[in-house]
């Protein structure tokens, strides 16, 4: 969940989100919520169980409000891992 607030003055309405996906990546694996349209709100972020594979997945969501003049960007990044792959102990070189 990322908590968004009003940052300046006056009052904080009318509050959007777009939902973009990297390019040659499948799409619907990221659910968003926007709690209110106006601040203080949540944006509630999910990964949506289905079908993809192992790899990396990246994702954008944009939020913005008609009476500000910047959006905010939150980069969102998915790792899947294998589950047929069974657990590793690792240490770090400097431990």
């Amino acid at each position: 969940t990322i908590d968004i607030t009003n940052g300046g003055g006056g009052t904080l309405t009318g509050m959007t989100f777009t939902l973009t996906y990297a390019d040659n990546q499948p799409t619907g694996w990221l659910a968003a919520h926007l709690s209110s349209l106006a601040a203080p709100a949540t944006l509630s972020l999910s990964a949506v169980r289905g079908s993809l594979g192992a790899g990396s997945y990246s994702a954008t969501i944009r939020v913005s409000a008609p009476n500000t003049s910047q959006a905010q960007v939150i980069d969102v990044t998915l790792v899947v891992i294998d589950s047929t792959t069974p657990p590793a102990i690792q240490l770090s070189n400097s431990a």
